[in-house]
């Protein structure tokens, strides 16, 4: 006890050599003071000798259970385990089970047999529930239950034990199980996982986290509207971490695998409010512009677009289409010399349907601001650059024909209309014509 162990094992070795009553423990002891010099295959050689010497010695559970510890030191936990099943079942050592279930759980842990492992933290845990061994192995427990990703039956096993988890505990247990699955890149079981999670704790405290990573895991399974309703769920909760890029998301999958232009519209504007990162604010900006544009919202554009013009770097297509939307509400509010200014200069971006009609709208303004031929020009400016947009040449056509019937000039008027009825594609337009035409045909006959 003074250390003085030069001492003690010459004291020791007495004993032993008059072979006294204590020679198991003076065997002990020297076995000990083996492995405090570091000298572990002697400390081995001496336990060993006392199991062979003193089989009925009362130490040998103790022996067995040091020879363990000293293989576990040295990680060989294989070589702990014979000794070890032997405690287990040895009489008059009941007092070392719970020590004994523990080290075989953690051998058993290190081995990688987590079976086993959970089979002997089971033994100690339902028959020794109060030791400090059973409290102490509850995070190995815990650890094997996650990683085979059953996080019900750890709960459902320690409550059947007496040891109740806290709400916070299970909500954390559950989630962590399937966020190993999901780090192992083992996307079957993080799924199965995060599902469970968002089942058991809708308004868990990874909540978020977990409709998250669901979402990414069905993306990148290309299973794009599945994916949807998780990143909804994230966005819906912004702030947080993720709520950029699901709201990003949600307005993209909308926008190109549903054509839900309203639905992408309101994403869009959440990412647009809430973008650390520039460029998903310009993707947002140019998203909800489009969804605005599609739904022909100019009014609810219109500031959207000359915000998107004083970004650095915007491609043509996005100035032609800010600078049509901010046009066209123009126009629709009946500011006519703005709304013609807007759709001039959107020309010489090059031939595009915005362009066909812009050019159509500039004909338009000046049949109702009164100038009659320079409309007249500017349909057929229409009609001749810009032949392979059909809606739009049409159109100028028809607007041709309303300059014809202003002008009382009926028997152009007719002509026009009347070609147009009869040989125009688009349903909407043939009916227009046709309609003009009988107000052309009733006009005429009043004049004859």
């Amino acid at each position: 006890m003074l250390k003085e162990n030069r001492q003690a094992l010459q004291l020791y070795d007495q004993i032993i050599q008059l072979n006294w009553s204590t020679a198991d423990y003076a065997t002990y002891q020297k076995a000990i003071i083996a492995g405090a010099a570091n000298n572990q295959t002697l400390k081995l050689e001496l336990l060993q000798n006392l199991l062979q010497l003193y089989p009925n010695s009362s130490l040998a559970g103790q022996t067995r259970l040091e020879i363990a510890n000293t293989y576990i030191a040295d990680e060989a936990f294989e070589k702990a385990i014979d000794p070890l099943v032997t405690l287990t079942s040895q009489q008059g050592a009941s007092a070392l089970y719970p020590q004994a279930y523990q080290k075989l759980g953690i051998a058993y842990f290190n081995l990688n047999r987590n079976d086993a492992s959970l089979e002997q933290f089971k033994q100690l845990i339902s028959k020794y529930p109060n030791s400090p061994e059973a409290e102490s192995s509850v995070e190995y427990v815990r650890n094997i239950f996650v990683e085979q990703q059953k996080p019900q039956e750890y709960i459902s096993f320690m409550e059947a034990n007496g040891k109740e988890l806290s709400a916070i505990e299970a909500d954390s247990v559950t989630y962590k199980s399937a966020m190993i699955r999901f780090e192992m890149k083992d996307n079957a079981g993080a799924e199965s996982g995060f599902k469970t999670y968002i089942q058991s704790f809708p308004k868990g405290r990874y909540a978020v986290e977990a409709n998250y990573f669901l979402a990414e895991i069905k993306l990148l399974q290309k299973k794009n509207k599945e994916a949807l309703g998780y990143y909804v769920a994230v966005a819906q909760d912004a702030p947080n971490k993720y709520a950029e890029r699901s709201a990003l998301q949600a307005g993209r999958i909308y926008y190109f695998d549903l054509q839900d232009y309203n639905n992408a519209a309101n994403y869009y504007s959440l990412v647009k409010t809430i973008a650390l990162q520039q460029e998903n604010k310009l993707e947002a900006m140019r998203g909800l512009l489009r969804c605005q544009f599609k739904t022909q919202q100019f009014a609810q554009a219109a500031p959207n677009a000359a915000e998107l013009l004083l970004q650095k770097g915007i491609a043509n297509d996005d100035r032609l289409m800010a600078g049509f939307v901010i046009a066209k509400n123009d126009f629709n509010d009946k500011k006519y010399p703005s709304a013609l200014s807007g759709f001039q200069s959107l020309l010489a971006l090059g031939k595009s349907e915005i362009t066909a009609e812009s050019q159509f709208r500039i004909a338009e303004i000046q049949f109702l601001t009164g100038k009659l031929d320079e409309s007249e020009k500017t349909c057929f400016e229409v009609i001749k650059k810009f032949g392979s947009y059909t809606f739009w040449v049409t159109k100028s056509y028809l607007l041709a024909g309303d300059i014809y019937f202003t002008q009382k000039d009926f028997f152009n008027a007719e002509a026009t209309y009347k070609s147009i009825s009869e040989n125009s594609i688009i349903p909407e337009l043939k009916t227009e014509a046709a309609n003009k035409l009988n107000a052309v045909l009733t006009e005429k006959s009043k004049n004859n």
